[in-house]
């Protein structure tokens, strides 16, 4: 998998993609959306290509999103090219809500780039997109010594991110 850091570069959506999500995300509708970005890199720009939907088998989809095990971890495996994560939020904003993150320490050194998305469904085909990067945490170290282990879990957090639509090509 390729490592993408923002801040040496850009994050470029093809309009392509973008409607790909839309069409998703209305299509499953009252229940979330979800999908896996693929991309290309360069020292200079992340530029997100492709979508691929992904079954949702949340138990209770409506409110929760969990990627069809047996698609992702296909994925994982044989697409070189993943570099980001897609859900909806069909009844509230495009934020992190705390199952989000707590769900992100499962894959969190998997992906680079995390976006939520909601439907306004006042305005036909209207859709709110918000990008974020996904980040591990700083480790904190103590000022003082002692014999306690220190814990090396991995907590990941998202950081609000830019992104553009850039043409199809």
């Amino acid at each position: 998998m390729n490592i993408y850091n923002p801040a040496e570069g850009h994050i470029k959506m093809t309009t392509k993609v973008l409607d790909s999500i839309r069409q998703h995300t209305f299509a499953c509708l009252p229940e979330e959306a979800c999908g896996v970005l693929l991309g290309q890199t360069s020292k200079d720009n992340q530029i997100i290509d492709e979508y691929i939907p992904v079954r949702n088998t949340a138990s209770d989809p409506r409110h929760h999103f969990s990627l069809d095990p047996v698609t992702w971890t296909s994925l994982v495996l044989k697409e070189p090219r993943i570099c980001g994560l897609f859900h909806s939020h069909p009844a509230s904003f495009p934020i992190p809500s705390w199952e989000d993150i707590s769900q992100l320490q499962y894959f969190g050194s998997l992906l680079q780039i995390y976006f939520i998305g909601t439907p306004n469904l006042f305005v036909p085909d209207d859709f709110n997109l918000e990008a974020y990067q996904i980040m591990k945490e700083p480790t904190l170290q103590s000022a003082w010594k002692s014999n306690r282990k220190v814990d090396e879990t991995k907590r990941y957090m998202l950081r609000p991110l830019d992104y553009v639509i850039s043409c199809s090509t």
